[in-house]
């Protein structure tokens, strides 16, 4: 997957979590998440999901853990 490949994976994903978890989403600052989201790309072992299906609550884990 190249870079704008990627971009677009977070940036979809970003405003499906604005979404689905309106009253949550600014509890942690979206570069977190972003970064959370990259890393889920990136090494897709690290949960047992995609970025396309990945919750709120697992992208807060791994921005707290990565």
């Amino acid at each position: 997957m190249n870079a704008t490949e990627k971009q677009a994976v977070i940036d979809r994903n970003i405003d499906r979590l604005r979404r689905e978890y309106p009253d949550d989403f600014n509890e942690m600052p979206e570069c977190h998440l972003r970064d959370a989201l990259d890393t889920l790309i990136d090494n897709p072992e690290v949960a047992d999901t995609d970025a396309d299906h990945a919750t709120l609550p697992l992208l807060w884990q791994l921005a707290c853990l990565y």
